[in-house]
């Protein structure tokens, strides 16, 4: 009967040791998981800290509007490629073939799909066209979205595409100053000049 009990105590005891030992094989897994989720994170926030990025948009500037290329990352861009299907209406680009091809190039075979190729961007370099007058831009091209395609490669050849659509939206307002107006602020003036001078 001792025996028996004796027994019967061992392989209890021996069934809490397994099962401590199993949830300490389980904790360790788990921890070796987690390093190895850290550890490619520290990876990919490295790859995205130390890459190049480059950006494309459009920029106003006193009523004037221009497109900007401009390489944000902290590493040099090389061989960039912007495609714009259907680009832009009523641009200085448009009818002026001296101006829009020192910066865009027609895609062949398209009517207004265009490119534009540049061999290298460093960081926080930039280059910019202009465009034309913002208001005379707007009305042709509002709420309308051109998808535009950026592809690049950093020093080990890595290929970064970027696809976004751009749209001249956030432009559309009156302008500052337009004639009419300026009539209305000058009759303005001139009735409170004469209640001041009264």
């Amino acid at each position: 009967m001792e025996s028996e009990q004796i027994q019967v105590m061992q392989v209890i005891i021996n069934g809490i040791i397994l099962l401590i030992y199993f949830f300490m094989l389980l904790t360790n897994f788990k921890m070796v998981r987690e390093t190895k989720g850290m550890a490619q994170e520290a990876i990919i926030t490295r790859e995205q800290a130390y890459r190049p990025e480059v950006i494309a948009y459009i920029r106003e500037e006193n009523e004037f509007l221009y497109f900007h290329v401009q390489n944000i990352g902290a590493r040099p861009a090389l061989n960039i490629h912007i495609q714009i299907k259907n680009y832009f209406y009523n641009t200085e680009h448009e009818g002026n073939s001296e101006q829009h091809e020192a910066f865009f190039k027609q895609i062949p075979g398209t009517t207004r799909d265009v490119e534009k190729d540049i061999s290298l961007l460093a960081p926080n370099q930039d280059i910019e066209s202009y465009m034309g007058f913002r208001e005379y831009i707007v009305q042709k091209n509002l709420n309308v979205n051109r998808t535009l395609q950026i592809t690049y490669f950093n020093y080990e050849e890595e290929l970064y595409t970027e696809e976004y659509t751009l749209s001249l939206n956030d432009f559309a307002r009156k302008a500052h100053f337009k004639e009419d107006n300026l009539e209305v602020i000058a009759n303005e003036l001139k009735k409170i000049k004469e209640k001041i001078n009264k």
